[in-house]
């Protein structure tokens, strides 16, 4: 995912497909998002193969890290990270 930028007031639903990165044969068993410190993660879900987390609050012009770390059936994992980036 590319980085995304959002105000210090947003409350904003972010979403990874998950679908090209299953190892052949697995499946998903489970998610974990982080977060950087100083923003926060008011929830997350998993439907299928889309993996969605509700990011809020946050310092104007900072960026903060958040990963998605999904586990496999297999027991790969296999974490991706994007930056959130206040402005405005």
């Amino acid at each position: 995912m590319k980085d995304q930028t959002q105000s210090p007031g947003a409350v904003i639903d972010y979403s990874i497909d998950l679908a090209d990165n299953i190892p052949a044969g697995a499946a998903i068993s489970s998610i974990a998002w982080t977060a950087d410190p100083g923003i926060t993660i008011a929830d997350q879900g998993l439907l299928g193969t889309i993996a969605t987390v509700r990011v809020s609050g946050g310092e104007r012009a900072r960026g903060y890290r958040i990963t998605l770390t999904p586990t496999y059936d297999d027991g790969q994992i296999d974490p991706q990270t994007f930056v959130v980036r206040i402005e405005y």
